[in-house]
């Protein structure tokens, strides 16, 4: 902790601040360990509707679902993968309070909730 706040010293020093407050110091202290916490992951499958591999428009659908999770800033996809009659999509995520909630309404949009499970990754 000691070397975390030292570095936070320099770095604000470097940066041509006069003076270093422990507020700024905090600040910098607080950020970077919020930045190395463990994030959650929300894992959601999708089962197809045939018991076979994914099909292109099945695949498609996956990178819609990705590509939405990234936009709309819910998390960031981990793992993608797919196997007979389903495919998978993990989620990294800051909260699974808000994320869980949100990707169960994307998957509604797409109209694949039905078939959907979303759950949060056991640490």
């Amino acid at each position: 902790m000691k070397r975390v706040v030292l570095a936070a010293l320099v770095l604000l020093t470097a940066c041509g601040r006069d003076e270093v407050t422990a507020d700024d110091a905090a600040k910098v202290v607080r950020e970077t360990l919020t930045g190395m916490r463990e994030k959650s992951v929300v894992k959601i499958q999708v089962r197809l509707e045939k018991a076979e591999m994914p099909s292109a428009d099945d695949l498609q659908l996956r990178k819609r679902i990705e590509e939405a999770i990234e936009q709309e800033e819910i998390g960031r996809v981990k793992i993608s993968e797919s196997g007979v009659g389903r495919f998978d999509i993990h989620v990294e995520v800051d909260s699974t309070t808000d994320a869980v909630p949100r990707i169960r309404d994307l998957l509604e949009t797409l109209e694949v909730l039905e078939r959907s499970t979303v759950s949060v990754a056991s640490d």
